[in-house]
Formats: C-alpha cells, structure tokens, sequence
C-alpha cells in the first residue's frame, strides 16, 4: 500500500530541484533519500520561521 504524500511534497522546493537521484515521482518524502531529506529540512525551516514570528508578537515577553 503507498502511503499519500505529506502536505506540501509537490509543491516543495525539494520537489522541483534537479540536484538529486530519485526522481520526484519516485520520492514518497520521508527522509528515506536526499530529496526526501531537503523535503524535510524545508519543512523545519519554514516552522522555524513561523516559531520565531510567534516570539516577536508574544505579549508574555
């Protein structure tokens, strides 16, 4: 059974990159693979960004 692609897989800048062996049709986005993995890390980047947004307009500072 193949699983659905996280939210976000395709339209990913790992998606669009063609700096890695598998291909994007081939890539499940997992982390099993180098596209899976920038997959991944962008998805951590953009919570990051998104976390440090929430700290500046935090009324508890």
């Amino acid at each position: 059974m193949v699983e659905p692609l996280p939210p976000g897989a395709l339209r990913s800048k790992a998606a669009a990159s063609t700096d890695f062996d598998i291909p994007t049709e081939e890539c499940c986005f997992t982390g099993c693979c180098d596209r899976g993995k920038a997959f991944l890390l962008e998805q951590l980047d953009k919570h990051s960004e998104k976390d440090e947004s929430h700290e500046h307009d935090s009324p508890h500072s």
